[in-house]
């Protein structure tokens, strides 16, 4: 059954809307550093019907990495999820491990920005005003790199037989 395989999951996440979604049941909306997503992003998801929510304490493992994100970040970096998926593969018998990380999502870390580039962090509005189509991509290519290499990382000092990659902005 479903309920067995969640039990048998541990989900890692950096990504505050897991608060919204497996803590409020969509009821409230997420909020990180004062900055609360729109009402409409939240009520848009009841189109599609009603939701069977899994609540946290079905997971075999659920941990929001988001909720220690390092001060120099807007988010949680990728290396503590990879560092967080290589201990549990070692040292825990799940038999589904699921990261999900937040890059290449915005803001972009400075580190990831091309340099002698203009492209500030938050490139939408940039580009907008710009038009610099060049800059931006290869700063969100340089932030997807990033992700990129931890899970390469993380593919190196683990032995899933089978990984899948998913992402709703990569």
């Amino acid at each position: 059954s479903y309920a067995t395989e969640i039990r048998r999951s541990a989900l890692i996440s950096a990504n505050p809307h897991s608060n919204s979604v497996f803590r409020n049941r969509l009821s409230q909306n997420w909020e990180l550093d004062g900055e609360v997503g729109s009402d409409k992003d939240i009520s848009r998801l009841y189109k599609y019907g009603k939701f069977n929510f899994v609540d946290p304490s079905d997971f075999g493992k659920f941990e929001e990495l988001w909720k220690h994100s390092d001060d120099n970040y807007r988010y949680c970096p990728p290396r503590p999820v990879t560092d967080r998926g290589i201990k549990i593969s070692r040292t825990e018998n799940f038999e589904r491990v699921i990261l999900h990380y937040m890059p290449p999502h915005t803001p972009y870390s400075d580190e990831v920005i091309p340099a002698n580039s203009n492209v500030p962090n938050n490139p939408i509005d940039y580009l907008k005003k710009t038009g610099d189509k060049k800059g931006v991509y290869e700063a969100y290519l340089n932030n997807l790199r990033w992700v990129l290499d931890d899970v390469k990382l993380l593919l190196n000092n683990t032995n899933y037989d089978d990984v899948v990659i998913t992402a709703d902005h990569g």
